[in-house]
């Protein structure tokens, strides 16, 4: 009787195996398609395209040696990708092939190659009028050929440069307006502005179609902008009450943020009493969430001034009110406490190099 039963369940399983199989054409994965001796090569091509970076040499002439020989190197790693795609015609990765080999030869460039640069433009040129090509490809080889054409300008101020750069990204979103690095772009670029053109441009980017993540930040850098002229000590008596030590604080005041995991906040924090101006009172606000670790950090780095502690972070109630929400900003005041800038950073930093250059 058992063994009827198991013979039964057995003939059953089968029965049910063999229905599925002619509702799904097989029971089994499909094995996959077999590689060629092309797909082989266009790994391999793909591989050497990924190399780990390379320790330069220190002394002078070996790193010109250096630089010089990857210059080579990648030439004719260049050559042997159009190779592939010539005597491959009909590979599926192709339109890859020269987007690889036009990027390749980019790298060449950056390494003092300057042999190549007739065949480069022509190829740059060809991908970006493929619609067969990713647009993000498209763009990026783009996006490589313009700006390189701006380093070339070896006598361009930085304000001139930055202008050229925005005049290439603007141009980029509007010929690839769903590629958001495009926009990316224009918000770095806005940040390091830090003038009534960088501003406008925090305020176009709003009416772009950039990811609402890019939006985002450009809101918050307005709502930073709108603070200048106003009193530090009003703004954080609203926030945190009229005992808060940015309440309090007289005279000028250098405000900062940074966070015991953000090593350039740290770096930056030690830098302030050497660069602001003399006299001037320092606040710190951590935006960590373990105020332990934060303590730890904040003596272990010996950050100047007064900290303000929050278990919210850069949700605190006190950051908020002056969107001081990431590390590394830096506010300014002046003597009567009006909010001179919110890019003190900058100010700073450039005032330490004019006067380490007297």
């Amino acid at each position: 009787m058992f063994r009827t039963v198991v013979l039964a369940a057995g003939l059953s399983l089968s029965l049910l195996a063999s229905a599925l199989e002619a509702q799904t054409g097989s029971t089994k994965a499909n094995p996959p398609p077999e590689r060629t001796a092309a797909d082989i090569e266009w790994e391999s091509l793909e591989a050497f395209s990924r190399p780990r970076p390379a320790a330069m040499p220190t002394d002078e002439k070996e790193r010109a040696a250096a630089r010089k020989k990857q210059a080579s190197d990648l030439v004719a790693q260049a050559d042997r990708i159009k190779e592939f795609y010539d005597k491959n015609p009909n590979h599926a990765r192709v339109k890859d092939a020269k987007f690889l080999e036009a990027r390749t030869l980019f790298l060449a460039a950056e390494a003092g190659d300057a042999s190549q640069e007739a065949r480069r433009k022509t190829l740059v040129e060809s991908i970006r009028r493929d619609p067969g090509l990713a647009v993000g490809k498209r763009s990026e080889i783009s996006a490589w050929a313009a700006n390189w054409e701006i380093r070339q300008q070896k006598n361009l101020t930085i304000p001139e440069r930055l202008e050229a750069h925005e005049q290439v990204a603007r141009s980029l979103a509007v010929e690839f307006p769903t590629v958001p690095e495009v926009y990316e772009s224009l918000y770095a670029i806005a940040r390091s502005r830090d003038d009534e053109k960088g501003r406008q441009l925090m305020q176009d980017l709003l009416t772009m179609p950039a990811p609402d993540t890019v939006k985002a930040q450009a809101r918050q850098m307005i709502e930073r902008y709108a603070l200048e002229g106003r009193s530090l000590g009003e703004v954080a008596t609203a926030a945190a009450g009229a005992n808060s030590p940015a309440a309090q604080a007289k005279g000028v005041v250098v405000i900062y943020t940074w966070a015991s995991w953000s090593k350039g906040s740290l770096a930056l924090a030690s830098r302030l009493p050497s660069t602001a101006p003399s006299g001037a009172t320092f606040i710190g606000v951590c935006l960590d969430t373990d105020l332990n670790a934060a303590r730890a950090a904040a003596q272990a780095a010996g950050l100047p001034g007064t900290q303000i502690y929050d278990s919210r972070g850069g949700a605190g109630a006190l950051a908020q009110q002056l969107r001081l929400t990431e590390p590394t900003l830096v506010y300014l005041t002046d003597a009567n406490g009006l909010i001179t800038t919110v890019s003190g950073v900058r100010q700073l930093l450039a005032a330490a190099g004019s006067s380490s250059g007297k």
